[in-house]
């Protein structure tokens, strides 16, 4: 029998193709989960009990945190966020688009660990500028100072 125009040779890769992207994807997803858990961990371990809120990723918060109510924080653990990079502006835009989406008073942040390195905190201040802090004492006061601001009384 013969294989006209390679037809089943190609469906057997497109299937393989396939298979392959699926698995990138869940390995995505569950690393993503993964961070999620760790960042809550840190937070928690430093005073801010926090859990994964386990919903679809895409318009809920990626951490509930009932003593940080005013601020949204998107996690990730990923290589190609470093200082400056677009990944981490990409991060922080996807943090305040789901604040705004939160209410009126709500900052969006970014939580991310940079490899070998540590915790970061990253957000946007009232004027534009994006600031970054690493050590565990900025990022906690950072984090409770940003949680009681009222971003309405802060524009004004």
């Amino acid at each position: 029998m013969t294989n006209p125009g390679g037809y089943i040779g190609e469906a057997i890769d497109a299937a393989k193709e396939r298979r392959r992207t699926k698995l990138k994807s869940n390995r995505s997803v569950n690393k993503g989960k993964q961070a999620e858990r760790r960042g809550a961990n840190w937070l928690t371990l430093n005073g801010f009990p926090s859990e994964r809120n386990a919903r679809n990723g895409l318009s809920e918060p990626d951490l509930i945190c009932p003593s940080l109510g005013h601020l949204n924080i998107e996690v990730k653990h990923v290589r190609a966020i470093r200082l400056g990079t677009k990944a981490l502006y990409v991060a922080l835009e996807q943090a305040e688009k789901k604040a705004g989406e939160m209410g009126p008073n709500i900052q969006g942040v970014v939580l991310w660990f940079e490899h070998a390195k540590g915790w970061r905190l990253t957000w946007r201040g009232y004027d534009g500028t994006v600031y970054t802090v690493a050590r565990v004492g900025d990022i906690k006061s950072c984090l409770a100072n940003l949680n009681q601001c009222d971003k309405t009384e802060a524009r004004s």
